[in-house]
């Protein structure tokens, strides 16, 4: 499903950047079943504390059924060991070797 797979963001808040939509040729299969979505492609900075990483020319979804920004597998969990420590409130990013 892309939303589990690609970022995936509130048509509002693609709106609100100014991103290019374009149509997708099937519906987004997600947990409440089919829907609507397009295509974008962006660049972006994650980081903090003076590491960041730049990603360029990354397609997402976008869905106007979007309660939130969605980070999906591709490509933040391809590239880094992600572990949630929520009872700390602290995400830790290890790049894979």
């Amino acid at each position: 499903a892309p939303g589990a797979y690609e970022i995936t963001l509130p048509n509002a808040l693609a709106d609100m950047l100014g991103l290019e939509l374009r149509p997708r040729a099937n519906p987004v299969h997600t947990a409440g079943g089919l829907t609507e979505g397009s295509t974008a492609t962006i660049n972006f900075l994650l980081g903090r504390g003076g590491r960041f990483v730049h990603y360029s020319n990354v397609d997402i979804c976008v869905m106007k059924q979007c309660p939130a920004v969605l980070i999906g597998i591709r490509p933040l969990f391809e590239d880094y060991s992600v572990t949630i420590m929520a009872h700390q409130h602290r995400c830790i990013l290890e790049p894979k070797e």
